[in-house]
């Protein structure tokens, strides 16, 4: 036996002695399965899980027996992969912080300058965002002045608050008077 399966085989051992319903089955039998389900688990691993079990930290269908193999194996391989997402998470931030973007030449900056200058004059006039001149703006308030404006509806009750004639409906409840 290695010493990581002695330190595995105490930890199961201390684990098994606080429940009363595994002390009538052979010990041997017992921690050959507890052994068999977390062989592949460091050891660090298997004592938080049995410490998490044992406080209750970790919820189980019956508190009162023992863990089974497969629960403790599965509690221990949880705490194991939390681990592992942490340290790849601290691994991918470590990434980003030590990203620096690389240093430009001038050529480098000047041949993005003309790229940008190129695309400028390329782009329809309406999208360029260059300042309007007085002739572009009056342009413009032509065109406006020549637009169509579109029909507005007016509800009645807006109409009265602004003080301008109710229009004409077909359907008013006033009958209308006939001349004689």
């Amino acid at each position: 036996m290695t010493d990581e399966t002695r330190t595995r085989a105490k930890i199961i051992a201390s684990l098994l002695s606080l429940y009363p319903a595994s002390r009538n089955a052979d010990p041997k039998d017992v921690l050959s399965g507890y052994l068999d389900a977390v062989r592949d688990i460091p050891v660090m691993y298997v004592s938080e899980a049995a410490r998490r079990l044992n406080s209750g930290l970790i919820p189980r269908p019956n508190m009162a027996f023992a863990p089974s193999p497969p629960e403790l194996a599965t509690a221990a391989r949880t705490i194991l992969n939390a681990d592992i997402d942490r340290a790849k998470r601290k691994e991918r931030l470590q990434k980003q912080i030590e990203y620096r973007p690389p240093e430009l030449t001038p050529a480098d900056v000047e041949r993005r300058r003309a790229i940008v200058a190129d695309a400028l004059k390329r782009m329809p006039r309406s999208d360029a965002k260059v300042p309007m001149t007085r002739d572009d703006a009056e342009r413009d308030y032509e065109e406006m002045l020549r637009r169509p404006v579109p029909h507005i509806e007016i509800s009645d009750n807006l109409r009265r608050s602004l003080g301008l004639p109710l229009k004409n409906t077909s359907h008013s409840e006033e009958p209308e008077e006939s001349s004689p």
